[in-house]
Order: structure tokens, then sequence, then C-alpha cells
């Protein structure tokens, strides 16, 4: 039997290129059948989670999605980039996924924070003075300000 998705969470990922809408559903059907997590939609983002405790978010792009986990930041897997944008306390990284993504990698990552959220393993928790912080460094380091435009 088909896991369903919830209609608000398949329409969000609609917009995705056909392949990659496919397989994001197809990890939301994992996590839910698996792990028995909640999905629920938010603007502009599907999230999961086990037991009221943040396993994933989901956002799609034009050609990808991006899925913020619940992985150490040092986690050794190249697949994995810098999540602090998305200011999520217990989600540090993302993984991008686009047609060319290695698929069976990205599960096993996603499956990973999982287990981490189910065995109590995933202690990352970054208070709002770390993204205050983020903020003022990246506002003080003039590689990393956008343009002011003309004056």
């Amino acid at each position: 039997m088909k896991t369903e998705i919830p209609g608000a969470a398949a329409a969000l990922l609609a917009s995705l290129p056909t392949d990659v809408q496919e397989f994001a559903l197809s990890i939301c059907r994992t996590l839910v059948k698996e792990f028995g997590s909640k999905l629920y939609v938010k603007t502009i983002y599907v999230g999961v989670e086990i037991n009221g405790a943040m396993v994933a978010a989901l956002y799609p792009a034009a050609d990808r999605v991006d899925i913020a986990l619940a992985l150490e930041e040092e986690h050794p897997s190249a697949m994995l980039e810098d999540a602090t944008h998305l200011t999520w306390p217990s989600l540090p990284v993302l993984v991008s996924v686009g047609a060319e993504t290695d698929q069976a990698q990205v599960l096993a990552l996603i499956r990973e924070a999982a287990i981490r959220i189910v065995n109590s393993e995933h202690h990352v928790s970054r208070s709002p003075e770390y993204f205050r912080g983020r903020k003022q460094r990246l506002s003080h380091d003039p590689s990393t300000r956008l343009s002011e435009g003309p004056k």
C-alpha cells in the first residue's frame, strides 16, 4: 500500500522537475512509512518531524529541492552544505537534490538523520545568538555583503 502524502505537501513540491519531484515525494513516503514521521507545510517548505523533533525540511527551488537535515555540522559527507542561512536551530546542514544527484546517498543521509532523532542522538541546537552573530559576521566581511547599489 502506498503511503499518502498530504495534499499541501504534494502541491508545494509540484513545481519541481518531474524526476526531482518524484524523489522528494519518495523521501517523504520513506520517512512516514519507516519512521512514523509527520509532515506539515509552512509557506516555503515541507517540515518533517518525529515525536515533535525536526528531522528535515524540504525547500523546493526551480530545478532542485534543498533538504535541511538533523545531522552534525562535522558530518563527513561531501554532499552536505552549511544550512545556517535557513536559521534552523537543529538542522545545520543541507543536501541539494537535483536530477543528477545520487539518490541512494541522499536516502542514506536522510535515514541517518531520522535514526539520530529516533535514538535521541541528535544534540545540535543553535541558540538565537548564533544566528545574530552570523549576521553580524557577514555584515562586517566585505566579501559576503550584498551590493549596496548606486549611491
